[in-house]
């Protein structure tokens, strides 16, 4: 094995080859290598020396919990050292997170904007060609109050309704999707990936607050405005 020192001087030694992988890129295959700490210090011409240790954790979610405990610990033993996770050390990752996040971002308000026209659009039409029922309901004593609340309340369950069934399918779905165990070669990767889908709780939460409120003005609106009908116009409403 060829390389240079940290001197910038040619050192070479003989090495076994014990097993070879794919890096996921081609032009890193004959380049990337694994090879002992003591043969790197070896090679470069180090002895003693190391510039960067990397840690590997079971559970991504306890990164910030291990790097405050060790930053800690390296403080306590006198060590200046700087630890960075590897989304920080990526400019790569970094980039497609952000371009990812952008382009979902785009496509739920898309698809958000759909969702509370047609949401709104169902519950006015809803009202609106219920306005000889609530004529009679005037006509039978009802207050214009009591007529907007009981459409009100009954377009709010049932925005709440759809919402919870909604819910349940997507959970389904989500269930199926991990359960069927679909894998993928992602880029500049040597293996495949299984595709995992996982929910946001706040954006599923904001989605069901959302819906509930606009289900709700959307019969409100309508209702106010059918309840404020003289009772004989509201009556030959076509």
């Amino acid at each position: 094995m060829l390389v240079s020192t940290l001197n910038g001087q040619a050192n070479a030694l003989d090495v076994t080859v014990g097993h070879s992988f794919n890096t996921g890129n081609a032009g890193s295959n004959d380049k990337f290598a694994f090879v002992p700490l003591s043969l790197a210090r070896s090679l470069l011409d180090a002895d003693g020396r190391a510039d960067q240790l990397t840690i590997l954790l079971d559970d991504v979610n306890q990164t910030e919990a291990m790097r405050t405990h060790l930053l800690e610990k390296f403080s306590q033993a006198h060590f200046n050292v700087e630890m960075q996770t590897w989304q920080e050390l990526s400019d790569f990752y970094i980039q497609v997170h952000g371009m990812f996040d952008m382009i979902f971002g785009f496509i739920f308000s898309i698809v958000l904007t759909v969702v509370i026209m047609s949401v709104a659009n169902s519950m006015g039409m809803t009202v609106i060609e219920r306005t000889r029922r609530i004529g009679t309901l005037r006509a039978m004593g009802l207050k214009r109050s009591s007529v907007v609340k009981l459409f009100t309340l009954e377009s709010m369950l049932l925005t709440v309704l759809g919402c919870v069934i909604g819910l349940f399918i997507m959970l389904a779905v989500l269930w199926g999707v991990n359960l069927a165990g679909i894998s993928y070669v992602p880029p500049n990767s040597a293996r495949e990936v299984q595709l995992e889908v996982d929910w946001d709780a706040s954006r599923v939460l904001f989605t069901f607050v959302l819906m509930s409120v606009v289900g709700t003005l959307a019969a409100y609106m309508p209702a106010r405005r059918a309840a404020k009908k003289a009772i004989i116009d509201a009556l030959g409403h076509v």
